[in-house]
């Protein structure tokens, strides 16, 4: 429309001619399209980094920094902030970047356009604004190969344990802190414990420590989704697609067995048991209920001690504490059985030994020294008779006399002098590895002499002597015979008288309890 300006007129031409004023002129404004995005760019793999490139220029001051007017899904993506290159007066730029708060996974995507916090989306430098909930498909490029389980290392001296080796480095964040990502199969093995190798975040390794002991056997690992919703992923966020299947085998080490045994082989009253290689202290009941003994006489077993190492949890040998020594000469047979706990013997590679596990040992016995004896007195010598049974193996008889005589043999006789006051015999008996001493001490002091004394060797007829009895010895019995026809019994004889004068032959006889006499003989001269 053209009309009069403020100098009253309206637009001349070179020759003076105006244009009619209110004259028109149509014309026509073109819209221009909204802003959309031309192309979105990342490099590497799981980007915190995505470029957003438009197609044109939209206003800086209609994006806030905050990011605020993009969203990304599926998923709950956080964008933590956005960078723009503006340039310009106003101020604009074809380029954002938009900054993850964590990596983004493969895999295909939206990028959403909405009103931002400031109340619009982007703006052109036109005032055209991109679309309310426009959206650009991009798709986040797998370049990796998901993780595998590379091998799977058991040691069957910590059966309850199994080290999973991943054929990459894997993000220690896509791992549970229970390992509720992994199970074993078969059997009621649960995960109950977790250590990862992690460094800078990643790791290669994880110790899974399980609920029981793997036996021997074939198992399988599997993977799934953990209480993190999630499997285990690479730096790249390449997850282990579950279920994962990893098929190990396990092994078990040889049960341990009796070594050997240490005790006294004449009469042990305890048993010394080593094994083929230590074994842990709590799997022994301090009560012996793990053992048991069978043989030529019962045994009970009261107690087990076990050596100082079990400060470190086990031990090398187990000793056996015996209700009474075994004295009884033969074969036991000690046994291992399963314990009130169920459990036999373990090692420390929690091995158990077999129930059937048996070791033989051999007991002399005690001998004993203890011998028959007799006594044999004589008139001249007394004979001394001893003797000995044998038995639990005894092969070797040492009889020793007080008068330094040494006999050999299970019975003897040695021959003493009657004035021999005490006589001793010692006997050493011996089975070749178990000996015994008795030591025995007797009376004999049965020697006796007679004789007797008169008050006068000459007497007149009618007058009495008296005759003393000097005899010695023990438990002697005496007989006087006076020459004249008379005679007395017993120790002392009164005074005695002769009727007739002569001479009389006067005797003194004595004898003991074994038989045995001596006579003394005395003239006695009697007159008128």
């Amino acid at each position: 429309m053209i009309n009069n300006g403020s100098d009253g007129n309206t637009i001349h031409d070179v020759c003076q001619t105006p244009l009619t004023a209110g004259a028109s002129f149509p014309f026509t404004i073109v819209g221009q399209p909204p802003p959309v995005i031309d192309t979105i760019l990342y490099s590497g793999c799981a980007p915190t980094l995505i470029k957003v490139a438009l197609n044109k220029i939209v206003s800086c001051g209609s994006i806030s920094n905050s990011g605020s007017e993009f969203s990304i899904s599926p998923g709950l993506h956080q964008i933590a902030s956005v960078q723009t290159s503006c340039s310009g007066s106003p101020s604009a730029t074809d380029t954002i970047i938009i900054q993850l708060q964590n990596p983004l996974p493969f895999g295909n995507y939206q990028l959403t356009v909405n009103n931002g916090t400031d109340g619009n989306t982007l703006v052109d430098t036109c005032g055209t604004s991109m679309v309310l909930g426009y959206n650009f498909p991009f798709v986040i490029n797998q370049v990796t190969a998901a993780p595998a389980v590379q091998t799977i290392a058991f040691d069957e001296c910590k059966p309850f344990q199994v080290v999973v080796n991943f054929d990459k480095l894997v993000a220690c964040n896509t791992i549970s802190p229970n390992g509720s990502e992994f199970t074993i199969s078969p059997g009621a093995f649960s995960v109950s414990g977790i250590s990862l190798n992690c460094v800078n975040g990643m790791a290669t390794q994880a110790v899974l420590t399980l609920s029981g002991n793997l036996p021997a056997g074939n198992f399988s690992l599997l993977i799934n989704n953990g209480s993190d919703g999630n499997s285990i992923a690479d730096s790249c966020f390449a997850f282990i697609a579950a279920p994962y299947s990893f098929a190990f085998a396990t092994t078990q080490a040889p049960a341990p067995v009796y070594d050997s045994v240490q005790y006294d082989r004449c009469s042990p009253n305890t048993i010394k048991i080593f094994y083929s290689k230590p074994i842990l202290c709590n799997s022994v009941n301090l009560n012996g209920a793990e053992f048991s003994i069978t043989g030529a006489a019962a045994v009970a077993i009261t107690g087990v001690t076990i050596d100082a190492t079990c400060n470190n949890g086990y031990t090398n040998w187990v000793e056996l504490h015996l209700s009474q020594p075994l004295n009884t000469m033969g074969t036991f047979v000690l046994h291992n059985v399963a314990g009130a706990d169920g459990n036999s013997v373990q090692d420390t590679c929690y091995a158990s030994q077999n129930n059937n596990e048996t070791i033989a040992f051999n007991v002399l016995g005690k001998p004993s020294a203890n011998f028959a004896d007799a006594l044999q007195f004589g008139c001249v010598m007394d004979t001394l008779v001893v003797s000995h049974p044998g038995g639990n193996g005894i092969n070797s008889w040492q009889w020793t006399f007080s008068d330094g005589t040494m006999l050999t043999g299970p019975a003897v006789a040695h021959m003493f002098p009657v004035s021999t006051v005490t006589a001793a015999v010692q006997l050493v008996v011996s089975n070749g590895v178990c000996n015994d001493t008795l030591s025995r001490t007797y009376s004999l002091n049965n020697a006796f002499a007679v004789g007797f004394t008169t008050s006068a060797d000459t007497v007149c007829r009618r007058r009495d002597i008296i005759f003393t009895n000097t005899s010695t010895g023990n438990n002697l019995n005496y007989t006087w015979n006076f020459g004249d026809g008379s005679s007395f019994t017993g120790q002392q004889p009164p005074p005695h008288s002769y009727a007739a004068a002569g001479n009389y032959s006067v005797t003194l006889t004595a004898g003991n309890n074994h038989f045995c006499t001596s006579d003394s003989v005395r003239i006695v001269h009697v007159t008128d």
